[in-house]
């Protein structure tokens, strides 16, 4: 007698799991008896086998082990399918687990509903952590279960999609009259909604969704799942195309003469999450080489090209936000029309509101009206989106007057009435209206949710009295005289000698105002030198941080990490924090950092060169801001630069300082910026070339003949291995610690590195760079989370660019002799830093306090609009 349900689990390395799903199994209450587990393992290397062979041994009328070669999860399922007997099969996964009830709550409904034609199953999946064990329920499809124990006719459901073949059940019988089985060629995954969908194209039954069965899937803490590895594989971005997502819509249309909506949604769904990765700071799909990223937009213009334009805007399964949205329509084969204009931001002080519009093809016309007055945008740029390194769509941003008398805003788009919504940035089909009343500012500030002072959450007990101590210090009349309105300056958290102690210097000496701090780690090694300097300091760690956040009219730093950005719990504090934050940039932005800045949300963002401020501000841009948030003055710190230089002997230094690498940096040891070491680094080719360009003997002796010190520093980020570069006898090296850096830059006659921003400031002075990117290749694809941007080495850079430790000598030399080539390169500095008025941090300053000052062009128009009839 055949038994109510097979269970055919694939296994290659699992041996940690098959406790915990052996388990499960054997003490189901529908008893073990009622089942067939059919385990096949695919050539695994551990103890897998073994293990496995144990549980069949203590159970061999329900545990049968099959051991083939490894050829991967479908064919590892097809060979248990051949032996599968039941009336049901299932494909649970070995390093999963179930609940006991498991094929109980199934077996019950199906005895209940026996008349209901019920072919295909979809139990309920429940991701876990493996290390803690925690039940996350946070799968991006549990709304599907949202209703409970429910059956509905296949050819009708929507987005209760199915793509997982450890959570349903088919009809053996089915399958085997229908010659299915998984298809080998659907690789590395998308094989189980492969099968599903062929499965269910062919039936008219119903499927049922069964919230109570439980499925437990862990999410494991290692990263090694198959799912979780699967981006790495160049085979994810064709074969599960080519061989999964195409025959599915040729099937469908053969058989039933258009693409089922069920289908297009499971379609969309996986591809999801392809752009939801790339649009990630640093993803892996970076490491994809041109002609993979071609046949992938090749593929998926192919499937989406018959798709419902209706379908793909209303999508919203995994979470696409409007970026995503707008990537998958510009794929069909019609050019969508552009979307609603979205109001998304709104700046009170300036009189200003963010206006944002998609278009796919040639920028409309776009005229914005308010109360019947065509108005101009004060800050315009058309944004470009890109992915898998192709521009997909654009946006326009226009930040629109906005007087405070003023009533309704109307657009139109190319000449006709344009539908309008308030923060919504999925583009769904047009439902909203073509005017917009404005002048509701107050709510309209709620509804974007910025700066809308939070309410505290309900605190954790262990939290409350700390919480609580702290909320009560920072609203006393002791902290209102010490920190109110005050401006906060901090560079890292362990280090400071960047633009704001620069700015911070500036502003003390000249605005005093002004309340001024700066933080930094009391354990820093420039703690003790800012003392003496008579900085207001206080130690990053400390609460009194918290405290002076909570009161500070702005928050001022180099950088951007989210420790700065970020500083503070605003679920506990957020009702009585108000501060601004500016980004004075820790250097020179060259490459394409969109990505990560556009991540972040700062108030201002200073910016030093006119192609670096353009390539953020200017039309075809990928960033998101506009002039209204970037302004160019030049950095605090080249004033300081200048002022050294011009007092300073004769340069005596060649420096060498690359820069740091994603891939090497090792875990952070905090919330701040420091990190641990990683074992891998000694092997890596950044660690063994850049030794070996720092023990040439014919460097050295170059430098010798002309007088020069050669000097070594490593960035920041990379001081964990100093030591192991283990500089010559000769070589001057410095940690950050024991110099000043600018005091280098100004002593240094030219630079050695490689990706880095550092000889900007070394052409600021005037002074050449030798670029040695022996890993170009692999530093914009995988090692470094930047991407190429504006800035060409060879075209724009300022010095020579070479590939080979051989070639540094003779680089070297060109660039320290008066050579026809070294002045070619100071015309390219001249250009890049063009002469300037004004001092920078005053500049700096005075953009600052312009945050909060209304746009002059919105006060002219408030003082007209209060003539209009």
């Amino acid at each position: 007698m055949s038994k109510r349900f097979s269970i055919v689990s694939a296994a290659y390395c699992v041996e940690p799991y098959l406790g915990d799903y052996f388990q499960s199994l054997v003490h189901q209450s529908f008893g073990l008896e009622n089942l067939e587990i059919i385990f096949v393992d695919d050539g695994s290397t551990d103890a897998t086998l073994a293990v496995a062979q144990e549980w069949a041994a203590a159970h061999p009328q329900s545990i049968s082990v099959i051991e083939k070669k490894n050829g991967g999860v479908a064919s590892a399922r097809n060979r248990g399918l051949q032996h599968a007997s039941g009336e049901w099969v299932t494909f649970i996964d070995p390093d999963d687990c179930v609940a006991t009830d498991y094929f109980e709550r199934i077996d019950d409904y199906l005895t209940t509903h026996e008349n209901a034609q019920i072919d295909f199953i979809s139990s309920n999946i429940i991701p876990f952590e493996d290390a803690s064990g925690k039940k996350l329920d946070n799968h991006p499809l549990k709304e599907r279960f949202a209703k409970g124990d429910r059956h509905l006719p296949i050819a009708s459901i929507n987005d209760e999609i199915h793509l997982s073949g450890a959570t349903m059940f088919l009809r053996l019988d089915v399958l085997k009259s229908l010659s299915l089985e998984f298809s080998v060629d659907v690789v590395p995954d998308f094989e189980d909604a492969h099968l599903a969908a062929r499965y269910m194209l062919h039936s008219r039954g119903q499927i049922a969704l069964m919230a109570s069965a439980k499925y437990y899937y862990r999410r494991r803490s290692d990263g090694s799942s198959l799912l979780q590895t699967s981006w790495a594989s160049r085979k994810k971005y064709r074969e599960s195309l080519l061989h999964g997502c195409l025959p599915l819509i040729s099937l469908a249309q053969s058989q039933h003469g258009l693409i089922p909506e069920w289908l297009q949604r499971t379609i969309l769904y996986h591809l999801v999450w392809y752009f939801k990765l790339d649009a990630r700071y640093n993803p892996p799909t970076r490491t994809l080489t041109e002609d993979v990223t071609a046949e992938f937009h090749r593929l998926v213009r192919a499937i989406l090209r018959d798709f419902d334009e209706s379908i793909v805007r209303s999508f919203q399964l995994g979470g696409p936000d409007y970026r995503v949205s707008n990537a998958l329509l510009s794929y069909l084969a019609a050019k969508p029309e552009p979307s609603q204009l979205v109001l998304s931001d709104v700046d009170a002080e300036r009189g200003l509101l963010l206006a944002r519009l998609v278009f796919h093809d040639d920028r409309p016309e776009i005229d914005a009206f308010i109360d019947g007055v065509r108005v101009e945008p004060i800050h315009a740029k058309d944004r470009e989106h890109c992915f898998f390194n192709r521009t997909l769509f654009r946006e326009r941003l226009m930040w629109l007057p906005f007087p405070s008398s003023a009533g309704v805003l109307h657009v139109q788009v190319d000449g006709q009435p344009h539908p309008i919504c308030v923060g919504d940035e999925i583009p769904r089909t047009y439902t909203q209206p073509d005017t917009y009343l404005v002048k509701r500012l107050p709510w309209v500030r709620r509804r974007f949710g910025k700066r809308s002072g939070l309410r505290p959450r309900r605190m954790k007990r262990r939290h409350a009295l700390k919480t609580r101590v702290l909320r009560r210090l920072a609203t006393s009349a002791w902290a209102a005289r010490r920190f109110g309105n005050a401006w906060i300056l901090m560079d890292r958290d362990s280090q400071a000698d960047d633009n704001a102690e620069h700015l911070y210097r500036w502003i003390r000496d000249n605005r005093s105002d002004t309340n001024v701090w700066y933080f930094l780690n009391r354990d820093s090694h420039d703690w003790s030198r800012l003392k003496r300097d008579r900085f207001r300091l206080i130690n990053f760690g400390s609460p009194l941080r918290l405290v002076a956040l909570m009161n500070a009219k702005v928050l001022i730093s180099s950088h951007i990490d989210r420790y700065i950005v970020d500083p503070i719990d605003r679920r506990d504090y957020g009702d009585l924090t108000d501060f601004r934050f500016v980004f004075l940039q820790h250097g020179v932005t060259k490459d394409d950092m969109s990505t990560w800045f556009n991540s972040k949300k700062p108030d201002l963002i200073v910016t030093s060169t006119p192609a670096e401020h353009e390539s953020i501000v200017g039309d075809g841009s990928p960033y998101k801001f506009t002039t209204r948030e970037v302004v160019r003055t030049g950095f605090p710190r080249h004033d300081a630069l200048a002022a050294k230089a011009k007092d300073a002997p004769k340069p005596s230094r060649v420096l060498l300082m690359p820069t740091w690498r994603a891939s090497l940096l090792g875990p952070s040891t905090g919330k701040g910026n420091a990190r641990s070491r990683q074992a891998e680094f000694e092997e890596s080719q950044f660690a063994r070339r850049w030794k070996e360009v720092l023990h040439s003997a014919e460097l050295a002796e170059i430098c010798t003949q002309r007088g020069l010190r050669l000097t070594f520093m490593l960035h920041a980020n990379m001081e964990p291995y100093f030591d192991w570069f283990d500089p010559p006898e000769g070589i001057e090296s410095y940690r950050h610690k024991s110099t000043s850096i600018q005091d280098l830059f100004v002593e240094s006659v030219a630079c050695l590195t490689d990706f880095s921003s550092v000889p900007f400031e070394l052409a600021f002075l005037g002074r050449p760079t030798v670029y040695f990117q022996f890993d170009r290749d692999t530093f914009f694809r995988g090692d470094h989370p930047w991407r190429p941007g504006y800035f060409d080495y060879e075209r724009d850079g300022f010095g020579p660019v070479i590939m080979s430790p051989d070639q540094i000598p003779e680089a070297l030399t060109s660039i320290l002799d008066p050579t026809p080539e070294l002045e070619t390169y100071r015309e390219r500095m001249r250009a890049c830093f063009p002469p300037s008025g004004s001092a920078m941090s005053e500049a700096v300053f005075n953009a600052i306090c312009d945050i909060w000052r209304k746009d002059s062009t919105v006060a002219d128009m408030e003082e007209d609009w209060q003539r209009l009839p």
